[in-house]
């Protein structure tokens, strides 16, 4: 979504997709289940493990976001790696985890 791009400018062709490294993490230990989600558009919010400080406020503006796009659903990952998973609904279309493996994660959702 445009309104969470870090970066523009770029050509059209061009998406924006962030860090594609690997996570030490075992994808397999962060059962995020999809299906319920397979008619929304699905959004992945991060801002990754590093970024306490701005964790609060990438709530406050994906709950933001989430109202004025209701045929999306967000999944807000908070970075706490190396936890049991968590998964809270916030909202009818935003969840947040304590983690996902980004590279897994990404792969998953454009298959």
């Amino acid at each position: 979504m445009k309104e969470l791009e870090l970066k523009s400018g770029f050509p059209d062709h061009y998406l924006w997709a962030g860090p594609f490294g690997s996570s030490i993490e075992r994808a397999e230990n962060y059962p995020l289940d999809l299906a319920p989600y397979a008619n929304h558009k699905k959004v992945l919010v991060s801002c990754g493990t590093q970024l306490a400080w701005a964790k609060d406020n990438l709530l406050y503006q994906t709950q933001q976001l989430a109202k004025a796009h209701p045929d999306c659903h967000f999944f807000v990952t908070l970075g706490f790696g190396g936890q049991d998973f968590q998964c809270e609904e916030l909202m009818d279309n935003v969840s947040v985890v304590s983690y996902l493996p980004i590279r897994s994660t990404f792969l998953r959702w454009i298959m």
